[in-house]
């Protein structure tokens, strides 16, 4: 009968041994043994050998760490979700303009009520606007009308051109709304102005009021403003005055 079929195995090498680790417990033989103040010592309780046998012995010893692990896990990836979504500067990366936040603050650089902007030849400036009318010059709005009062300088050396129908509002999504030229050039704000081409000489500023008739229950956010740029999208205004 083998005499050693009882007799623990070392965990390093195999061999045959009635020594134990001082510190995990586990079984040593002479040569993977240490001595120290407190006994003998596996060499990775004393510090010498190397830790992936370490971890693997106390993963057999104590199969409860998984089920920590996986429980912890979960918890970990649901804080991170949330950072995520508490950051302020998330936004559509498909959308080449950008998106803006809900009611949020203008990210750093984005002129708001007021404030000028330019797009090509022309600075724009937005300095009111309002929504909430039902009804304008015996028109009734399909939801509620909106105005926004526009002043368009041309600071170029030659006459540039705005077109009307290309200022739009938008929503917290970047859904465009467009005016309603035909309301608007009716206002008496406009002189009778043609607002589907505004021909604006250098050095002349010009007034516009545009009227929108957008859903109820829209929020504009903010303008997108084209002038003559060589820009596709022109340029955005939030529709808010900045914070003092």
């Amino acid at each position: 009968m083998n005499s050693t079929a009882s007799i623990p195995l070392c965990d390093r090498d195999g061999a045959a041994t009635r020594l134990t680790c001082a510190g995990c417990g586990a079984a040593i033989c002479p040569r993977c043994m240490s001595r120290t103040a407190v006994g003998f010592k596996c060499l990775d309780c004393a510090g010498t050998g190397a830790g992936s046998t370490r971890r693997r012995r106390s993963l057999r010893r104590s199969p409860g760490t998984l089920v920590a692990a996986w429980i912890a896990a979960p918890v970990v990836v649901a804080l991170f979700a949330a950072v995520v979504a508490l950051r302020p500067d998330g936004g559509d990366a498909g959308d080449p303009v950008g998106t803006p936040a809900a009611r949020a603050e203008a990210p750093a650089g984005q002129a708001m009520l007021g404030e000028e902007v330019n797009d090509g030849q022309v600075t724009f400036v937005v300095s009111e606007f309002s929504c909430g009318d039902k009804a304008i010059g015996g028109r009734t709005a399909q939801g509620k009308f909106c105005r926004m009062h526009v002043t368009a300088r041309n600071h170029s050396r030659g006459p540039a051109v705005v077109l009307g129908r290309f200022q739009y509002l938008l929503d917290d999504r970047s859904k465009t709304y467009g005016p309603d030229l035909a309301l608007s050039q009716d206002l008496v704000d406009n002189g009778g102005r043609r607002l589907s081409e505004l021909n604006i000489n250098p050095d002349i500023a010009v007034d516009v009021v545009l009227v929108y008739d957008v859903p109820d229950t829209l929020d504009p956010l903010e303008a997108q403003l084209r002038g003559t740029g060589a820009g596709r999208f022109g340029v955005r205004v939030r529709l808010q005055r900045r914070a003092d």
